[in-house]
């Protein structure tokens, strides 16, 4: 929809929260909007946003059938930078799951409090609506092991020797265990108030779960193992000491 800048200052949205999002794409399928590849992996902008309005409605009490959502507590301010699940909306082509509100040459995106996976605010990093974040795990080179410098050799045989150098972790099941970096605040509950299957996480935990599990990545780094994947805590199966 599109607005004028007066309209949109004066727009006070009943139930959804609106973001900034930089770096939108104008491509279209159907009513969805796609990010190129290029795109989604410019300054992450296709999984995150900046609240700019926030809704009148800020309870959200869980629902019954036929449609079932959860309650949770709304956490947020205007300001935060917050994500969401891009790739899940276009896979559901849910044309209620995004509104896009063009203004000027902004594109603002309206999106469901509840749809939302974590926020930041300064130093601050928390999940919402019951979702962790983190990254993989890294390790330290063993000492037991035979290393070859490639680079460098002095600077990596005394990083490897004082266990200072790092790899990525090749465990089999790395791609199935993260150290939280965003724990949740709050945990979401189902009807009569239940909490279901929602793990308690703390930053800092690395925590496991099932390779068949949905976790969503982030943001898109060159650097191997700092890319950030969210995962509902409600996947959770082990905690790795």
């Amino acid at each position: 929809m599109r607005y004028s800048r007066e309209e949109f200052n004066a727009m006070k949205p009943m139930s959804k929260v609106v973001l900034q999002v930089d770096g939108l794409v104008k491509e279209k399928e159907g009513s969805i909007y796609v990010p190129s590849v290029d795109t989604s992996k410019k300054d992450f902008a296709t999984h995150k946003g900046i609240v700019v309005k926030e809704p009148i409605k800020k309870h959200y009490p869980p629902t019954q059938p036929p449609q079932v959502f959860h309650g949770t507590e709304y956490e947020i301010r205007l300001g935060d930078t917050v994500y969401f699940a891009w790739e899940a909306f276009n896979l559901s082509k849910d044309k209620e799951a995004m509104e896009f509100i063009e203004v000027d040459d902004d594109t603002y995106i309206a999106i469901d409090y509840r749809d939302l996976i974590l926020c930041e605010r300064g130093e601050e990093k928390f999940g919402l609506n019951g979702w962790c974040a983190g990254y993989y795990p890294e390790r330290k080179v063993k000492q037991s092991l035979i290393y070859i410098p490639t680079e460098s050799m002095e600077k990596e045989i005394h990083d490897a020797v004082n266990s200072r150098a790092k790899m990525i972790d090749d465990h089999p099941m790395q791609n199935d265990r993260i150290v939280v970096t965003h724990a949740p605040k709050s945990y979401v509950t189902w009807d009569l108030g239940e909490i279901i299957n929602q793990t308690k996480v703390k930053v800092g935990d690395i925590v496991m779960f099932p390779p068949y599990s949905f976790a969503i990545p982030l943001t898109s780094s060159k650097n191997v193992g700092d890319e950030l994947y969210a995962i509902n805590t409600r996947e959770i199966c082990a905690y790795e000491q």
